[in-house]
């Protein structure tokens, strides 16, 4: 910053700052320091920007200088500071698909939005969405681009220049692990990508897949002779366990089982039904991290190995003889029948007597 006149009297000097939500806000105080003022004008070097993410943006100076007579001379002059490249806005959808690393959903159920902000144009043709499932790239990606990048392009209300992308929920409609990546290259040489500036990965689940009930035992007879029976059974999800619960006559049976850190996707364990008189119900529920679901007491669960909801456990015989429902009553059945015959035995006799 330079000005000079052979009756110097005054100086004005003003700096302003676009960045991304902040437009044109001075910063004159931060950035412009010693100037030197003589008798016949004056100026100084200015070399502080730091190089740190906050001090991105686009300047722009004002110098105005006046002289003794009242002639001013004045210059501005606009310039950008882009050391870091692009900064990424995401939907409140696809933010919260970010959080803690990313989440597990059973179903996409919104485009995603993001708005990358830069300080510079992106050069044309630098744009690059690529989307892996499992880490395999997806061969075509749906998605809107708006602006198209191109030389005329001009700056947002942000004052920085702003391009939207639309990725279509379409893109997400299988089962597994989703990672989405946005690069390009702007005209300051850099070559931003989200994830790599801070900003959370977007990394995420998608598991539409209830757990699976692997192996019971136990659980294959609707009548046991026993004092007890000890009933194992067997878990599985390919994404990630979140919880397995086992209930008894509708109580729940110890705590539910939430920690699966040595094995996400398997998870066997066991109960026992002691004796009782009467028949006990059985209720297994198992829980994924999207949040399915698989209940042994709904009416579509299915099982590929023996499991009888109520069981009675017992060693007394009159108790395993009234819960076999179909031996007690054709045995009830069988002795009505015939006391009922003996009953027209003696009435026949009798009848004959009185003749």
């Amino acid at each position: 910053i330079e000005f000079s006149d052979i009756n110097f009297s005054a100086h004005e000097i003003r700096l302003t700052r676009t960045r991304m939500f902040e437009k044109d806000v001075e910063v004159t105080k931060d950035f412009i320091r010693n100037i030197r003022v003589g008798e016949h004008g004056g100026g100084g070097t200015q070399d502080i920007f730091e190089t740190i993410r906050d001090n991105d943006g686009i300047y722009t100076l004002h110098v105005k200088a006046r002289d003794k007579a009242g002639n001013e001379g004045e210059r501005t002059v606009t310039f950008s500071l882009n050391r870091f490249g692009s900064v990424y806005a995401y939907s409140d959808y696809l933010h919260a698909l970010t959080a803690e690393g990313g989440v597990y959903v059973s179903k996409v159920e919104q485009d995603f939005i993001i708005t990358e902000y830069n300080a510079d144009r992106l050069e044309e043709e630098s744009l690059k969405i690529a989307i892996t499932r499992d880490g395999k790239p997806l061969s075509e990606v749906s998605c809107q681009i708006s602006p198209v990048a191109e030389g005329q392009i001009s700056p947002g209300d942000s004052g920085w220049y702003q391009y939207k992308y639309i990725i279509a929920k379409e893109n997400f409609v299988g089962d597994g692990i989703y990672k989405l990546s946005v690069s390009s290259r702007d005209e300051a040489g850099n070559t931003p990508e989200n994830g790599s500036s801070g900003e959370a990965p977007i990394v995420f689940w998608v598991d539409s897949t209830a757990p699976e009930l692997t192996g019971v035992t136990g659980l294959g007879q609707t009548i046991a002779n026993a004092s007890h029976v000890t009933v194992y059974y067997t878990v599985f999800d390919a994404m990630g366990l979140q919880s397995v619960q086992v209930y008894v006559d509708g109580k729940e049976y110890g705590e539910a089982v939430t920690d699966f850190s040595r094995d996400a996707n398997h998870y066997a364990g066991s109960f026992v039904l002691q004796e009782s008189d009467v028949s006990q119900r059985v209720r297994i529920v198992a829980a994924d991290r999207a949040g399915n679901v698989t209940d042994t007491d709904e009416k579509a669960f299915k099982s590929a190995y023996p499991f009888h909801r109520n069981i009675t456990v017992s060693t007394n015989f009159l108790v395993r003889w009234y819960a076999n429902r179909p031996v007690f009553w054709c045995s009830v059945g069988a002795v009505v029948a015939a006391v009922a015959g003996i009953s027209g035995v003696c009435a026949r006799r009798r009848k004959k007597r009185g003749a």
